[in-house]
């Protein structure tokens, strides 16, 4: 990903183009292994979005989840990745789309370490008690700090555990994985810059 910002910052542009950075990042990627990744940009009142796998996000307002990205995968378990070897994938898979947003959402991105470990419900909950404060570096690391408990569970039901069991799979507890969270508050217009 640190082509991503390479391209960002070599390129003059009014727009970023999300599938342009994954492409010209994916071009320029020389070493070995794969990711999933996800790409978000604010223009005006829009997300512009680009994702491959089963990283993503999803937009809260007023608390309560309003969209979801969909997961990316060839089969339960097994996510696109973007990567150089014969067994990965390109940017031609990369999920593309733009959905509007409103002053005060939260966009609530990370990788599968949260969203195979924390419901839906229980972050518009852990949302609904911070939400006012204004700190999403805070609510960053509340949710991460939930995803990694929930995670080493042994026992009970996780998102991951429920995926697993529509697929004739039976898991129980949490799912132990890298765990990244990036939480963004919209402002309205008139309190950008």
């Amino acid at each position: 990903m640190d082509n991503c910002l390479t391209i960002l910052y070599t390129k003059y542009m009014k727009i970023v183009y999300p599938q342009l950075v994954l492409q010209e990042a994916y071009s320029n990627t020389e070493v070995k292994g794969s990711s999933t990744a996800c790409i978000i940009t604010l223009t005006d009142e829009s997300l512009n979005v680009v994702n491959v796998g089963d990283s993503g996000f999803m937009l809260f307002r007023k608390g309560n989840m309003i969209y979801k990205s969909s997961t990316q995968q060839h089969r339960f378990n097994s996510p696109y990745q973007l990567g150089k070897n014969s067994h990965c994938d390109d940017p031609s898979v990369a999920e593309e789309f733009i959905i509007g947003v409103r002053g005060g959402d939260l966009v609530v991105a990370g990788t599968d370490g949260l969203f195979d470990n924390v419901f839906a419900s229980e972050m518009e909950v852990i949302i609904k008690q911070i939400v006012g404060t204004d700190q999403p570096e805070l609510l960053a690391q509340i949710l991460a700090e939930q995803a990694l408990e929930n995670s080493l569970k042994t026992e009970g039901v996780s998102p991951y555990s429920q995926a697993a069991s529509m697929e004739g799979y039976r898991r129980s507890g949490g799912k132990p994985d890298d765990i990244t969270v990036v939480v963004a508050h919209i402002l309205p217009p008139n309190h950008l810059l």
